[in-house]
């Protein structure tokens, strides 16, 4: 029977475990004077998120110096672009809000002045067809941009 402490070292104090070294290795060369051998090996190795582990940050440096350092710049502009693409959309959603409330507003406060300088069906009509333009935005808003709908949504 082996003994599995070997294998799974407990951790000293508050240390975390050690995970083991799963990084492929090559076969050691043959000696000298050997006949040579062909080898083929094919490694794979996945992982999630934007920057990688190091084992493969340092298989990129072999291949190319300084590319460990071109890729984390690449992650941090594009994470730099992300942030300011979402301030964007977050100010022109803002902006296309307050505007479209300007014109509500204006178009309310104008069928409220027609009626009441004596032109009441023209500041009723006013009145009616603004809140069913706004209710309708609203509607079609709510279940095509929110998730609500089946068919492709707007960004």
């Amino acid at each position: 029977m082996s003994d599995s402490s070997s294998e799974n070292p407990e951790p000293e104090g508050d240390q975390p475990p050690q995970l083991p070294d799963t990084t492929p290795r090559l076969p050691t060369p043959p000696p000298a004077g050997a006949p040579p051998e062909e080898i083929a090996a094919f490694f794979s190795t996945f992982y999630s998120g934007q920057v990688a582990p190091p084992n493969i940050a340092e298989g990129w440096a072999r291949l190319v110096p300084d590319a460990p350092e071109r890729l984390l710049r690449m992650t941090e502009d594009e994470a730099g672009h992300r942030h300011w693409m979402d301030r964007t959309f977050i100010w022109f959603r803002f902006s296309s809000l307050a505007i479209a409330a300007i014109f509500g507003m204006t178009a309310l406060i104008g069928g409220i002045v027609l009626i009441a300088t004596g032109a009441n069906p023209y500041g009723l009509a006013v009145i009616i067809s603004n809140l069913a333009v706004l209710l309708t935005v609203f509607l079609v808003r709510q279940f095509t941009m929110n998730g609500n709908s089946d068919g492709p949504t707007l960004p």
